[in-house]
């Protein structure tokens, strides 16, 4: 039972309070009201949401399959002169710094040393702004060819590292041109994707 009030009595100058009680408050009657309809609930999805939902969802299941991430390529190539190895990143984001790695291996024993002589290819190196060749003995005539010191027959312990920023987005693609003087040169194609 409910007390919505008190009454206040004074017996022999104090001062008693007492509840009175109050009936129990009932819910609103919605007897008269007609039910509500019945309808389809469904949730409205403009194309661009659709659109949006799905590139959302790619995107990890293309990581998980390995599309996206730092994969990388190598391909090898051999001549009567030289075994070159090129290992080139398959992806590159958009200001992050990769690495192109050029292994020369000069071939013969009785060849003298003689300089080996790299030309990375401008289309694909339109597409990076930074680009720093290391080591330091490898001489960097322009910004797309690269000399090696004299190489040894069968030295192996040089390799070049040419560190790149990539500046525009889609494919970069070109051949890289190994060779020597008086000599065959090798070609091996490079294709790099860069995304934001």
């Amino acid at each position: 039972m409910a007390f919505a009030a008190e009454s206040v009595a004074r017996v022999a100058g104090t001062r008693v309070c007492r509840a009175l009680p109050v009936a129990a408050r009932t819910s609103p009657s919605f007897d008269g009201l007609e039910p509500p309809p019945d309808f389809r609930r469904k949730v409205l999805v403009s194309w661009p949401q659709r659109f949006g939902l799905g590139a959302v969802l790619l995107i990890p299941l293309l990581s998980l399959f390995g599309v996206l991430g730092d994969r990388r390529l190598i391909a090898n190539a051999t001549s009567a002169d030289l075994r070159v190895r090129v290992e080139s990143p398959r992806c590159a984001r958009y200001g992050n710094s990769v690495r192109l790695k050029i292994q020369v291996v000069l071939l013969g024993g009785n060849n003298p040393r003689r300089a080996v002589e790299i030309g990375l290819p401008q289309s694909y190196l339109d597409r990076f702004i930074s680009i720093h060749v290391d080591p330091a003995s490898a001489r960097q005539n322009s910004r797309e060819r690269v000399v090696l010191p004299a190489l040894a027959p069968g030295q192996t312990d040089l390799d070049v590292v040419v560190d790149l920023t990539p500046e525009r987005y889609g494919w970069a693609r070109g051949i890289v041109r190994v060779g020597i003087a008086s000599g065959e040169t090798v070609e091996i194609g490079l294709k790099t994707f860069i995304f934001p």
